[in-house]
């Protein structure tokens, strides 16, 4: 199929025919336009095209007619080449393409002609990926001896190798662009990829088998779990934490301080655990630059106190970061980076060795480093046949296919709780997708923490981890269609959602690269059919020899069976001879039973004297637990007495305590009436000492003769109370 690059409009390349050359040679020449140069061109080309790439069909014209007695409905969608009209050539016959053809022809288009395809590219949005600050938590790690290493491999498992790996933001954020949100993985041209938690688990070497997911419990700031862990007083720790970006923790320069601090001591069983801290906040769980937030430390003390599996939450929040990223037309992917990277490498990389490590892989084969327009051209080629779908540190066969009523795989994040379907995955484990994948397989689960709290969606999570389902294939028959085939769906998943990239030239070195790591599989596969055919040989000879021993063994069973009978009339007269020795022996055993009955009956006898003794025993072990429980008895009533009598002090103790402190009141009440007798004898005596003369100096003021009445009975009664005074005092003080 050639394309005509002479007159382009709105952008794009169109078909010769479409050219006014073209119309004007028709206008001219109606009745022979299959007879032009153009034509003839373009039979050739299609011929070629035809016979190099679809198998066994050819197409070869037997004769020419001038009429146009049959067209093809044009297709809605597809390029203007293909919506020729045209005729039969020879006899008329329906031909469908199979998937090998129709990926041929997918890209032999693609590859060989740069077109520009119209509503195939939809708009990028912008996402962002930053890798943390490492090279000081490198520099740390250098200090720490291969035995260390390997003791906290073996206790966090590869988080010191995915400290090593530098990571290609711009192959993150390209791949990104491919991300399918409602079916939670990256859709590409014809092909979809799913990181699966099986394929994290072996990133980060921390098996799932005998540990729980992670649990979410809420957000708050495990201390004291944390000051027992890093050996540092609650308090202390307390006043270490900060707010930063309205999150909560703990700065990565108070971490790395300490741990400078802990490797000067020696202390490496402590910097080991605060390292893996740190790693969890800036790598696995990142979320503002350079510090720790509070979810990274509940993450991190699940695991190392409760024993859950972090591994689901790193996965959880993949997903759930794209998704963030989506929902709001972009933004800063907050994930662990370098397991993502490694997850999407190793399936796209050509010089792969056959390594059970992912990341040993990785580190002993580093990829060139590329930039964004590269990566965007890397993945705009990608088909199916270039993918490293069978990946050689994938060991296990058996995958998780649905968690209780789920029907896929629910994961619980340290900010988000979503869902996976494992069934766009089988292609990854080496199964194939036997159609196409039905919408109730496709059920979405997606909640975040922050936006309320979701108690029972959250607890039904929990109980679906305790009834997970794995196998190796879907054992649900209605998870597939087979009516539809997956590569239909797949073509029409991308007219709908589109690709955010398309395939601007042709880059052989794309070609070279994948065609090498083609060939390399190829020849792979080539060795083990060798193999194969070796082992066939060797079996063949082994069932030949087989087949000889066979024969041998039958010749032998005759001669056997003969050797046999001889053996047995041997026997026979030995028999006889046996049965007359035997009759002797008879008599013999005859006095032998005499001596074994007696010896029987003493013998049951002495049976007899020893039950006799055991049954003593017995009652004697009775004797002596009866004594025991009566001890015990006596020792339990003491141990009550002297409890009782420790109630009885501790109630006088509180009694005496009581008196005491009533005594204490009444002394201090005493003394106040005291002071206050005092002070009022004090006044009486001022007033007996006071009044009598103030009364005299009234009674000289008042005339003499016609006093007033009251005030004169005031007078007599001041003098009344006045000779009652002193008579009181008098008394009081001759008392």
């Amino acid at each position: 199929m050639t394309w005509h690059d002479g007159n382009k409009t709105e952008g794009f390349l169109r078909h010769p025919s479409d050219g006014e050359t073209w119309k004007h040679f028709n206008l001219k020449n109606k009745a022979r336009a299959e007879g032009s140069i153009c034509a003839a061109y373009l039979h050739k080309e299609t011929m070629y095209f035809c016979s190099h790439y679809f198998k066994n069909f050819m197409l070869s014209p037997t004769h020419v007619r001038n009429e146009m007695q049959w067209q093809v409905e044009p297709r809605e969608g597809a390029l203007s080449v293909f919506r020729q009209s045209g005729r039969h050539a020879g006899k008329e016959f329906t031909h469908w393409l199979t998937d090998a053809e129709f990926n041929s022809a997918h890209v032999h288009v693609l590859i060989n002609y740069s077109v520009s395809i119209p509503n195939f590219v939809r708009e990028r949005i912008a996402i962002e990926a930053e890798e943390g600050n490492m090279n000081g938590l490198r520099k740390l790690v250098k200090k720490m001896k291969t035995s260390q290493k390997d003791a906290f491999k073996k206790e966090y498992g590869n988080l010191l190798s995915l400290l090593e790996v530098e990571v290609q933001t711009s192959a993150i954020t390209t791949l990104a662009q491919y991300y399918d949100p409602p079916l939670r993985c990256f859709t590409f041209r014809d092909f979809q990829l799913v990181p699966t938690v099986e394929e994290f688990e072996q990133i980060l070497n921390i098996p799932l088998e005998g540990k729980t997911p992670y649990n979410y419990l809420g957000q708050y700031i495990p201390v004291l779990q944390l000051s027992r862990i890093m050996k540092v007083h609650p308090m202390k720790l307390e006043s270490k934490f900060t707010i930063k970006g309205k999150v909560r923790g703990l700065p990565q320069g108070y971490l790395k301080g300490y741990l400078h601090r802990l490797a000067e001591e020696e202390n490496w069983e402590t910097f080991m655990d605060v390292l893996a801290l740190l790693l969890y906040g800036v790598m696995l769980f990142p979320n503002v630059k350079n510090f720790v937030d509070y979810a990274a430390m509940n993450a991190f003390v699940g695991y190392k106190e409760r024993c859950e599996n972090p591994v689901t939450a790193v996965l959880a929040e993949v997903y759930g970061t794209l998704n963030r990223c989506y929902e709001l037309k972009g933004g800063k992917m907050l994930c662990c980076l370098p397991v993502l990277y490694m997850w999407f490498i190793s399936r796209v990389t050509g010089d792969a060795l056959n390594s059970l490590c992912p990341m040993d892989e990785l580190l002993q084969c580093k990829s060139n480093v590329k930039g964004a327009n590269e990566w965007a051209q890397l993945c705009a080629s990608l088909n199916e046949d270039q993918i490293k779908w069978c990946v050689p540190w994938q060991r296990r066969s058996q995958i998780i296919y649905h968690c209780g009523r789920y029907p896929n795989v629910p994961l619980m994040g340290i900010r988000c709780c979503i869902n996976y379907n494992p069934v766009l995955a089988q292609r990854q484990f080496g199964h194939p997708m036997r159609g196409s994948p039905t919408p109730a397989s496709l059920a979405i689960l997606q909640i975040y923490y922050e936006e309320g709290t979701f108690v029972e969606v959250l607890h039904q999570v929990r109980n679906a981890w305790g009834n997970i389902i794995r196998a190796e294939m879907d054992p649900r028959p209605w998870t597939i269609d087979e009516g539809i085939p997956y590569n239909h769906w797949i073509a029409e998943r991308v007219r709908t959602v589109k690709l955010p990239f398309e395939l601007t030239s042709p880059n052989l070195d794309y070609g070279k690269q994948f065609r090498k790591a083609e060939s390399k599989e190829v020849k792979l596969l080539k060795a083990e059919f060798e193999q194969m055919k070796l082992e066939n040989i060797k079996l063949t000879n082994n069932l030949q020899s087989l087949q000889h021993d066979y024969e041998n063994l039958k010749q032998e069973g005759v001669e056997n069976s003969e050797a046999y009978e001889e053996l047995l009339i041997r026997q026979k007269q030995e028999l006889l001879a046996a049965n007359i020795e035997l009759t002797l022996k008879d008599r013999e055993y005859g006095i032998i039973e005499i001596s074994e009955r007696v010896t029987k009956q003493l013998c049951d006898q002495s049976q007899r004297d020893k039950q006799k003794v055991l049954e003593e025993l017995h009652k004697m072990h009775i004797r002596m637990d009866d004594a025991e429980q009566q001890a015990n008895a006596a020792v339990t009533k003491l141990k009550k007495e002297r409890w009782h009598r420790a109630e009885s002090e501790k109630k006088h103790q509180e009694l005496m305590n009581q008196m005491k402190e009533y005594i204490v009141e009444q002394e201090l009440v005493t003394e106040h009436w005291r002071r206050s007798f005092s002070q009022l004898v004090s006044l009486a005596n001022e007033a007996i000492k006071d009044v009598p003369k103030l009364l005299a100096d009234a009674e000289s003021a008042l005339p003499i003769f016609n006093p007033p009445e009251k005030v004169e009975t005031f007078l007599n009664y001041c003098k009344k109370l006045i000779r009652e005074m002193k008579s009181v005092v008098a008394e009081a003080h001759d008392s």
